[in-house]
């Protein structure tokens, strides 16, 4: 069972084109559309980038993350009315932006790209709608249009 922690974020990720950019400087960026609070009434959407520092790997997969993992993830923290909880708390409990908990691939990558653990190298998706990302880094911001 995949555990999907939900990064605490004001934002959630709504978008069909997920484009990701990668530097040899070991820097990714992924941009997304993305709706706020404000936008929601409003259906409007924003550009948001998610800058991820210190990235040891990178994997863009072109299916639909949850329609791939049917029945085999576990998106932790509540699930319940989702604009209710934005609003009293300020954060999205759902943004479609997750670290991996007890993450096999780290485990099975950390060895390899960090074996003193100087990097605490994370695992992260991004899911767009009919892809995602999985990075492992060590940090992310991020950046608004």
């Amino acid at each position: 069972m995949i555990k999907l922690v939900p990064q605490k974020i004001d934002f959630v990720i709504n978008t069909t084109q997920l484009n990701a950019n990668y530097d040899e400087t070991g820097a990714v960026s992924i941009q997304v559309e993305a709706q706020r609070l404000e936008h929601i009434e409003k259906n409007t959407y924003t550009m948001a980038t998610l800058v991820f520092e210190r990235v040891a790997e990178l994997r863009c997969i072109t299916l639909n993350f949850f329609e791939r993992e049917y029945q085999n993830h576990d998106i932790l923290g509540s699930q319940g009315d989702e604009v209710k909880t934005w609003r009293e708390t300020g954060l999205h409990p759902d943004p479609k932006f997750y670290e991996v908990a007890d993450s096999a691939l780290l485990a099975e990558k950390n060895p390899l790209y960090d074996p003193a653990n100087f990097l605490s190298l994370k695992h992260y998706i991004v899911a767009g709608y009919d892809s995602y990302v999985e990075i492992i880094a060590s940090s992310y911001h991020c950046v608004f249009e």
